[in-house]
């Protein structure tokens, strides 16, 4: 019986690399600085590039271990109250476009910090209840990740205007300092595999899980078409698939089609306004999709692990039954 770490997709988003390497610092050094505890000498979590988006893998262990840590603070209601002030601080901060590149980024991976703590806060069936609403109106009111991935895109655009189309993929040192080539960028868009300061490379996944001597959580495509998952909101509806995955896709969405994409983000909106259902891979009852389906009172699937990938655009769902 080996011992190999265990890594389960954690989600899959339409982001810059640069936002989930604050997210990596966050995991693995900048949560555990605001808690005042030692972090785990283990990697959270991997990213890999799959066609243009990025999924990020996560170690399962390393995960409890946050959600346990932050558990540490619970008879300290302060210590909560100074973070959240800090983190609406640094988020208006974070607006200022005439910011210098290099403290832009070191407020953004200082913010996404904090925003680990509400995160992981939330999925702690432990914190108490007026701690937990707190964090839930910060992550049901706030995009900071939306918002900055945003950000983040323009200022590297307003750096490098030749690296359009390939943006997402420049790691933070190279935008601070000298980048690569756009041949070297653009080959990253799919098998890049990164652990920020550890590994960086194109590589198959199977080829870096063996090298690496991991385990992979995977979940297997069913044969009849079939997808599980929970229901966000009943109902029925019949119409054609539209997958949306990357941001540029809400644009091909048409009115009555079913959408289904890995987990939708505020940028899908004006798409989800024209869906007769919508189904996710991810998510939980008070994700993003879940929350707009029951606003939009149409049929949500969500958690169906791997929709995205066994559908494809023009299918035809014919009475999807949600109940």
């Amino acid at each position: 019986m080996n011992s190999y770490p265990k890594f389960v997709k954690a989600y899959t988003r339409d982001f810059s690399i640069i936002m989930e390497e604050a997210w990596y610092y966050a995991l693995s050094k900048g949560l555990w600085g605001k808690l005042g505890l030692s972090s785990p000498v283990v990697w959270p979590n991997f990213f890999r590039f799959n066609n243009g988006i990025i999924e990020v893998w996560e170690n399962k262990d390393f995960i409890k271990s946050i959600i346990d840590a932050i558990r540490t603070k619970k008879n300290d209601p302060s210590f909560f109250n100074n973070l959240l002030k800090q983190y609406k601080k640094l988020v208006a901060e974070l607006k200022n476009d005439k910011m210098p590149n290099h403290l832009y980024v070191s407020k953004l991976f200082d913010t996404i910090s904090i925003f680990s703590i509400i995160w992981y806060g939330i999925l702690d069936s432990r914190t108490e209840k007026r701690l937990k609403n707190k964090f839930v109106n910060v992550r049901d009111t706030d995009t900071i990740f939306d918002t900055n991935d945003k950000i983040v895109r323009k200022r590297i655009l307003n750096k490098f205007p030749k690296f359009h189309g390939y943006e997402t993929t420049l790691m933070t040192d190279e935008f601070l300092g000298t980048p690569p080539s756009g041949v070297i960028l653009k080959r990253r868009l799919n098998n890049f595999i990164l652990i920020p300061g550890q590994f960086a490379d194109i590589i198959e996944l199977n080829q870096f899980v063996k090298q690496f001597r991991m385990e992979l959580e995977l979940f297997a495509k069913p044969k009849n078409y079939l997808i599980k998952g929970s229901v966000a909101n009943s109902g029925r509806a019949t119409g054609k698939v539209r997958i949306i995955r990357m941001k540029k896709d809400v644009k091909n969405m048409k009115q009555g089609e079913i959408l289904i994409s890995p987990m939708t983000t505020p940028d899908v909106f004006q798409a989800l306004r024209k869906a007769s259902a919508v189904v996710t891979d991810e998510g939980g009852s008070l994700c993003h999709a879940a929350i707009l389906a029951r606003e939009l009172n149409i049929p949500c699937i969500i958690n169906a692990k791997v929709a995205s990938e066994l559908y494809k655009d023009g299918d035809l769902v014919e009475g999807l039954l949600v109940k």
